[in-house]
C-alpha cells in the first residue's frame, strides 16, 4: 500500500502520525458556532420574573393551544369594535398581513420572483369596486359581489400561470411585471377611476 504523500510505501500495521493540535486550540473561536446562540436555551431556564413565568407557560401548552391563543384576538376583534378608525386600521391590518402571508408563499416557499403579486389584489379591488358601486350603472351586495370577485381573479391567476408556468427567474419576473403595469393602465380608464373612488 503506498502513502498518500508519495513516500515510502506503508505497511499494514503502519498509520500516518496524527497532525498535531494547535496550541490555542481552545481560545480559537470555531467557524460557524455562535456561542450567543448555543447558549440561548442556557438563557431560557434562567429567565426569572414576569417574563420567565410566561415563558415556562408558553412552552407547556400544546401546539392546537398555542393556536387558540393568538388567533383567538383577531376572531374577536370584530365583536369588539364594529366602528371608527380602530375597526378601519385593524380592517387594513388584516388585509396587509394576508397579502404578506400570500406573497411569502410565492417568494419565500416557492422561490419565484413574482413582481406583480399585488395586481391580483389591485384587480380584485377594482372588479369589487365596479361591481358594488352605484357608478357604474349597477349595485351588486357585498354577499354576492365578493365570491364572483374571488373567482374572477382565480381565473385570471390562473389563466396567467398558464402561460407563464415554465418560466423561472427574470422570465417569470417579466411576465409578471406586466401584469402589474397592465393593472396601472387599466387603472386611468375613466370606470376605474370612479370605482376606485367607492372602494
Amino acid at each position: 500500500m503506498s502513502s498518500l504523500g508519495g513516500g515510502p510505501p506503508l505497511d499494514e500495521g503502519d498509520l500516518p502520525a496524527a497532525l498535531p493540535e494547535p496550541v490555542d486550540g481552545d481560545d480559537r473561536s470555531r467557524v460557524g458556532a455562535d456561542d450567543w446562540v448555543a447558549q440561548s436555551e442556557e438563557r431560557r431556564t434562567a429567565q426569572t420574573g414576569l417574563t420567565g413565568v410566561v415563558a415556562r407557560a408558553w412552552d407547556r401548552l400544546p401546539a392546537p393551544l398555542r393556536l387558540v391563543v393568538l388567533i383567538g384576538p383577531f376572531a374577536i376583534f370584530p365583536f369588539i369594535t364594529n366602528e371608527g378608525n380602530l375597526y378601519r386600521y385593524g380592517l387594513i391590518t388584516i388585509i396587509y398581513a394576508l397579502l404578506a402571508l400570500g406573497l411569502n408563499v410565492v417568494v419565500g416557499f416557492a422561490g419565484l420572483l413574482d413582481l406583480g403579486y399585488v395586481a391580483f389584489f389591485g384587480f380584485g379591488a377594482y372588479l369589487y369596486g365596479i361591481m358594488a358601486s352605484g357608478h357604474s350603472g349597477h349595485h351588486l351586495q357585498a354577499e354576492i359581489a365578493i365570491p364572483i370577485v374571488v373567482v374572477s381573479t382565480a381565473l385570471l391567476g390562473l389563466l396567467l400561470g398558464l402561460t407563464s408556468w415554465r418560466l423561472l427567474g427574470d422570465y417569470l419576473a417579466i411576465v409578471t411585471l406586466f401584469s402589474s403595469t397592465t393593472r396601472t393602465a387599466a387603472s386611468t380608464t375613466s370606470l376605474t377611476r370612479s370605482s376606485a373612488r367607492s372602494i
